[in-house]
């Protein structure tokens, strides 16, 4: 089978990891504001990325940001919880986060302290990553309804003890992160807030392993989580005559040299290879550049090569 769903022309994928997606669920009571003033605080033009490919990039998570945001604010004044949010995807590391709150203060001046607080964190802690960063509190209107102070600190506390980024690294293959996870979406409803998460590895034992880390760490903040399905993992094929295929057909056609690698992503190959761990499988594709970003694109001048590299494989199979 080869499959057509990496990134780079000049390389062909020969094992993808393994993933779950977990949904963290805090059930909310809502209430009046008890303060006049409200504001809206925003973590905005972060990189992002895919959480696979990118998660070994260094870059923030605009969520993991949001809730620090959260907590400094409620070290210098009384704070109600409105909202909090962050779109896009749960395999995408998020460049954007926002929170509503209410407080007794009129001044956003005072919050101007938080927003210095997190510029520095993220230029000390990111700075060689994250250069377009923008951090915003600004007056808003008044909410209709805010969270109980319990259910504010059990989702705050939740994300901020929650693992994200690279874990563990392959003891196996250089450069491989063997294990991650990643806090995307968070989405506040009209009867909870939920916070999805997804923890990926190339060992089907540590998705498992981290899963049940996240269901304890749910119940210590009184969060309740739930885990779908795990999707498998694809190992390496150490007798696979279609990798080697691959990698002549592209050095005739290209004259240098295909790189066979690991990808710390879930390709559909994984399925295929729990039905049949027999079946003889390769991924490849054209330069996709940023993937899961906002700045995703395709660099058109490998799409014909990626084609011609296609049809030569299959030229080769026939003979």
């Amino acid at each position: 089978m080869i499959n057509c769903d990496s990134e780079d022309f000049d390389v062909l994928t020969i094992s993808s990891a393994g993933s779950v997606n977990i949904d963290a669920e805090r059930r909310i009571t809502w209430h009046k504001p008890e303060y006049r003033f409200a504001y809206e605080f925003t973590i905005k033009d972060l990189h992002g990325g895919h959480s696979g490919e990118a998660i070994n990039c260094g870059y923030a998570n605009a969520v993991k940001i949001a809730a620090q945001a959260i907590t400094f604010i409620g070290r210098k004044t009384e704070i109600e919880l409105a909202s909090f949010n962050s779109y896009k995807a749960r395999n995408v590391i998020p460049s954007e986060a926002t929170f509503v709150f209410t407080t007794p203060l009129s001044d956003v001046k005072v919050f101007n302290v938080v927003v210095s607080k997190i510029n520095k964190y993220l230029n000390e802690a990111y700075g060689h990553t994250e250069k377009n960063f923008k951090v915003i509190c600004k007056p808003c209107e008044l909410p209709e309804k805010v969270m109980s102070d319990e259910d504010m600190r059990s989702i705050v506390d939740f994300i901020n003890l929650s693992m994200t980024g690279v874990l563990k690294m392959s003891t196996v293959e250089k450069d491989l992160v063997e294990l991650s996870a990643n806090i995307g979406p968070v989405v506040t409803r009209e009867n909870h807030v939920i916070i999805y998460c997804f923890p990926r590895s190339s060992v089907d034992i540590l998705v498992e392993e981290i899963t049940s880390l996240y269901k304890q760490l749910g119940k210590r903040c009184g969060v309740r989580v739930v885990s779908a399905e795990p999707a498998p993992g694809w190992p390496v094929n150490p007798d696979s005559k279609l990798k080697d295929i691959a990698l002549e057909t592209f050095k005739e056609q290209n004259g240098y040299d295909m790189q066979a690698k690991s990808m710390h992503a879930g390709l559909e190959c994984s399925y295929f290879y729990a039905k049949n761990p027999h079946l003889d499988m390769v991924s490849i594709g054209p330069n996709n550049i940023d993937i899961h970003s906002p700045n995703e694109r395709l660099e058109l001048k490998t799409l014909v090569p990626y084609v011609k590299l296609i049809k030569g494989m299959v030229e080769k199979l026939d003979k």
